[in-house]
């Protein structure tokens, strides 16, 4: 190996170590760095659900997502709710079950995971610094929903957080360039990116390259490591400093709950469009022995 080549292979090397470092925190006042510290070339970036928001219910947290999938399978070869609804009115099954579906995103309470981020975000917005959400939230249409993403900037502004201040002049954007079959196209919406069915890095990258914007740094919060991998992977080749950030603090809200737990609470919804929380489901299971 010439000495050329190892120069390359160890300046890349160090390159990426200085581009990216990895962090845990169970609070946002648990980040080393300070947030009064970010220049206002930075750009910050909060995934939304189990970062800045969550349910009071469980059926939603990433630990319970093997209990949701059992739970929908059970309930998807079960045909007597889905027909017994759909005997006497024009609709598809898919369609109604879509529906009633839509209901367990509409319904449910969702609150802040730390009321501290609405004045952390406002505070970086006052003074100049790019702050956006990278969601892996669908968007379009949904069930009862018009526009997702219209509802979830909505919901948000009704809690305090606002996006659509760090780039004002761009609305709406859709990255039609990446649209896979089958899928919907990755959505810029109102200071939010909208990424189900894709990598966020990738998609992150797609509003980078969109907007022209080669920030001094990108500070990503997410609750999954996965996610943090995708947009430091996508952003080496610009060269970027980035910062991921695990955060875990909605894990101390979530509570463990079962398959037969949210199967109830599901079946319950799809029968009567009425959301059942934890304590409720509890109640009536109890009720039933």
């Amino acid at each position: 190996m010439t000495f050329k080549t190892t120069f390359i292979l160890a300046s890349t090397l160090v390159l990426n170590l200085l581009c990216a470092s990895f962090t845990k925190i169970d609070s946002f006042s648990d980040w080393k760095c300070d947030f009064d510290s970010l220049g206002v070339d930075s750009l910050v970036v909060f995934d939304v659900d189990e970062v800045l928001i969550t349910t009071l219910d469980g059926f939603i947290h990433p630990k319970a997502e093997r209990a949701f999938d059992e739970a929908l399978q059970s309930i998807l070869l079960d045909q007597s709710i889905c027909e017994n609804a759909t005997k006497n009115i024009a609709i598809s099954k898919k369609q109604w079950l879509e529906n009633q579906f839509s209901l367990s995103m509409l319904l449910p309470k969702r609150v802040l995971v730390e009321e501290e981020i609405v004045s952390i975000l406002q505070k970086l917005q006052d003074r100049g610094v790019k702050v956006i959400a990278l969601t892996s939230c669908p968007s379009g249409k949904f069930g009862v929903i018009p526009k997702v993403e219209l509802w979830r900037s909505k919901h948000l502004n009704s809690l305090g957080i606002h996006f659509e201040n760090s780039f004002p002049s761009i609305t709406c954007v859709s990255f039609d360039e990446m649209k896979l079959e089958g899928k919907r196209a990755p959505l810029f919406y109102r200071g939010i990116l909208f990424s189900k069915g894709y990598e966020k890095g990738e998609v992150l990258n797609a509003f980078l390259e969109q907007i022209e914007m080669v920030p001094s740094q990108i500070i990503f919060f997410d609750d999954l490591e996965s996610n943090i991998q995708s947009c430091d992977t996508s952003l080496q080749e610009m060269q970027i400093p980035f910062s991921g950030i695990e955060y875990r603090g909605a894990d101390s809200i979530s509570q463990d709950v079962s398959k037969e737990h949210i199967q109830f609470q599901l079946e319950y919804l799809l029968r009567t469009k009425i959301w059942l929380d934890d304590k409720q489901v509890q109640s009536k299971m109890l009720s039933l022995k």
